[in-house]
């Protein structure tokens, strides 16, 4: 047995050697089993070991599966022994390992937890559950995956297996994370850092501090979430570059809410240098994403032309991965800051660039063949881009009026505008902050042009359908701006914008 185990040990480093003896190990024991010099337990854990070295040269022979199988049926036929039980665990995670059917792969490592089970080792049904987890995470069924890592924490107790409760919490972090629950994942990362920073496992450890940081950064808590990302971001390997940006995108975002946009733009620049020098990174989405934030906060720092340099770029990355909701708002973006850097002359490509963001979205909203989720992002894009076409088209045909001003027939393009980024906004369930947000316009914009009763039609029309007690605070808005409006008041008016 001992010399079994010490076979483990050099497998990655002599490969051929450990072969041979594996070989060697399994019918010494079971002569010395014959001679009654060892018992069923020594023959059965020396084959169980050397077969697990013989996995572990990475170049196992071919019949490893089948002596494994042959293996755990002998000791099935044992099922009153306990050690038989845990050795067949041992069998059942390496025929799992030899695998790539997925079927066979979850049947082998659902067969492993229930044995563990039947063998009460708790640390054996937390193992199990761990690698079945990873297996059934593949499947998108989160929940499920979550489910099977919190049976496995249960069976580990207060064992002292930190590197098993490490990858277990590790593991409900991120399964939490992808079905949004932040608190959830933040305290079973906290979890996994700690065992992490116990056993001095620093990868894991700073992956735990990720996803610490990004749950942080969902729940609001950027100020606690910072300190927690950047030693995330300084144990992380070079092989982890998409977490290190994601960190940095993270970073960018959360030196900014601070006040401190410079610090913010450098992890952003930062981390677009590191994905430009991958190629499999600057075609994810996570790459249009940082580019949009970055420019945003070069042009919060009044770096227009960087600005719009990295906008151009990210308009152009988003529609490559086909992320039509990123590029809808980086194009909108970048039209806003041409308007500040060439005023009046920007109002043609502008207005053209507007048009032509409806038109994509009005495509991708008729494809039947997309997702739910991605025709209703592409509703509410569409009519926040009627919304600010409407904004952009009010501010040209001012420019053009002169003196005078804007007459009310004038302003029909602003106002059909408004109507079809209404009607998007309600057209489903109703987008209600965007929606009010448009009617109060178009009723500041009427009252402008000196039509007050259009104004205060507007508001009344959508007291029609403002009617749900969620619909309260909205509907005390517009009942104070028809107040205002019936007293003369137009306080806090801002035309088309």
């Amino acid at each position: 047995v001992a010399e079994a185990f010490l076979l483990i040990h050099r497998a990655e480093t002599a490969p051929e050697e450990v072969r041979t003896a594996a070989a060697q190990i399994a019918a010494t024991a079971l002569r010395l089993r014959d001679e009654h010099r060892i018992d069923d337990r020594s023959l059965h854990t020396s084959q169980v070991l050397a077969m697990r070295a013989e996995y572990l040269t990475g170049d196992p022979a071919p019949d490893l599966d089948a002596r494994a199988e042959a293996l755990d049926a002998e000791l099935a036929d044992l099922p009153d022994r306990r050690y038989a039980l845990i050795r067949r665990c041992d069998l059942l995670d390496l025929r799992a390992r030899l695998t790539d059917d997925t079927d066979a792969k979850t049947w082998l490592l659902t067969a492993e937890r229930d044995v563990a089970r039947a063998a009460d080792a708790g640390w054996a049904v937390a193992r199990a559950s761990a690698d079945l987890a990873d297996q059934v995470g593949l499947t998108g069924d989160f929940a499920q995956a979550y489910a099977i890592t919190r049976e496995g924490l249960t069976a580990l107790g207060d064992e002292p297996s930190r590197t098993i409760a490490a990858k277990l919490h590790l593991q409900a972090a991120e399964f939490r994370m992808r079905e949004g629950d932040h608190p959830g994942t933040y305290e079973h990362a906290l979890a996994a850092s700690v065992h992490c920073d116990a056993v001095g496992m620093t990868v894991p450890g700073a992956v735990a501090r990720h996803l610490m940081g990004t749950a942080l950064v969902e729940m609001d808590r950027r100020a606690e979430a910072v300190p927690i990302l950047e030693a995330a971001l300084d144990d992380l390997p070079d092989s982890e570059a998409w977490r290190a940006c994601n960190i940095r995108f993270n970073l960018a975002e959360a030196y900014d809410k601070q006040d401190d946009t410079r610090r913010g733009v450098e992890h952003g620049l930062a981390a677009l240098a590191l994905m430009e020098t991958r190629p499999e990174l600057g075609r994810a989405p996570l790459y249009a994403d940082t580019l949009f934030l970055t420019g945003e906060l070069l042009e919060k720092l009044g770096e227009h032309e960087h600005a719009l340099e990295v906008y151009t770029r990210a308009a152009e990355a988003a529609e490559e991965v086909g992320d039509l909701t990123s590029w809808a708002r980086v194009s909108r973006a970048r039209v806003w800051l041409l308007r500040t850097i060439s005023g009046d002359a920007a109002f043609g490509e502008g207005l053209q660039s507007m048009a032509h963001i409806a038109a994509g979205l009005i495509a991708e909203r008729a494809n039947p063949e997309a997702p739910e989720a991605v025709r209703e992002s592409a509703r509410f894009e569409l009519g926040e881009t009627y919304r600010q076409h409407a904004q952009l088209t009010f501010q040209f045909l001012e420019s053009q009026a002169g003196e005078p001003g804007l007459r009310r027939d004038e302003a029909e393009p602003v106002l059909d505008l408004q109507r079809r980024a209404l009607a998007v906004f309600r057209d489903g369930p109703l987008l209600l902050e965007r929606a009010s947000l448009t009617v109060h316009q178009t009723m500041w914009l009427l009252a402008e042009l000196g039509d007050t009763a259009g104004a205060v039609e507007a508001g009344e029309d959508a007291l029609g359908w403002l009617v749900s007690p969620e619909h309260a605070e909205a509907r005390e808005g517009f009942v104070q701006h028809l107040a205002d409006l019936r007293g003369g008041g137009a306080a806090g008016q801002g035309g088309g914008a």
